[in-house]
């Protein structure tokens, strides 16, 4: 006697719908930490998921409801452009988005400079958003011409700081002291 397995059915159509779905959730995520940080990608990837679930809620009754359909997609319409193109619905959000695009030039830029020296190994960059992008860069190096030398190498080659303010504070291994300064300001002992 034998007995069949049951198997598994599903159509090409299902499995298409399934990776539009994917990739509208991740399209969601990307667009939202592209703009506007980690905070966006989590708010446009929930709303993502609650527009598949409602198509999905409205798509598995039987018969299908053709005017709840109409409706979810005229609302996705301009919810999916107004996430994607914030920028148009209310202007003020480009000085957001513009935030964001210059932290992560700061990030870029000055863990390209880390990379280069292992004197620089040891350090960490911070970013707050006030009414510009200040940077924090801090940890340790070897000594004070590494840290003299990095603060020429940083104001020589890196963009962001004619955008940003740049706040120093880093401690020499080589004597112990705490050295904090503004832009490019000469380093004071804490």
């Amino acid at each position: 006697m034998t007995t069949e397995q049951p198997r598994l059915r599903f159509s090409l159509s299902s499995l298409l719908i399934g990776m539009a779905f994917i990739a509208f959730v991740l399209a969601a995520f990307l667009r939202g930490n592209y703009l506007l940080g980690t905070g966006a990608a989590i708010t446009y990837t929930l709303v993502a998921l609650m527009l598949i679930a409602l198509f999905a809620r409205a798509i598995r009754e039987t018969p299908v409801p053709k005017i709840r359909l109409v409706f979810l997609i005229l609302f996705s319409i301009p919810v999916c452009v107004a996430f994607a193109f914030p920028m148009y619905i209310n202007s003020d959000v480009q000085v957001f988005v513009d935030k964001q695009t210059e932290d992560r030039v700061a990030r870029n830029e000055l863990y390209a400079v880390f990379a280069e020296d292992p004197a620089f190994s040891e350090l960490s960059i911070s970013t707050t958003h006030l009414k510009i992008v200040n940077v924090e860069i801090s940890g340790t190096v070897p000594n004070k011409t590494d840290l003299d030398r990095l603060q020429q190498i940083v104001f020589e080659r890196c963009r962001f700081v004619e955008h940003c303010f740049v706040h120093w504070r880093v401690r020499v291994r080589e004597d112990s002291k705490m050295y904090v300064a503004r832009n490019d300001d000469a380093f004071v002992t804490e």
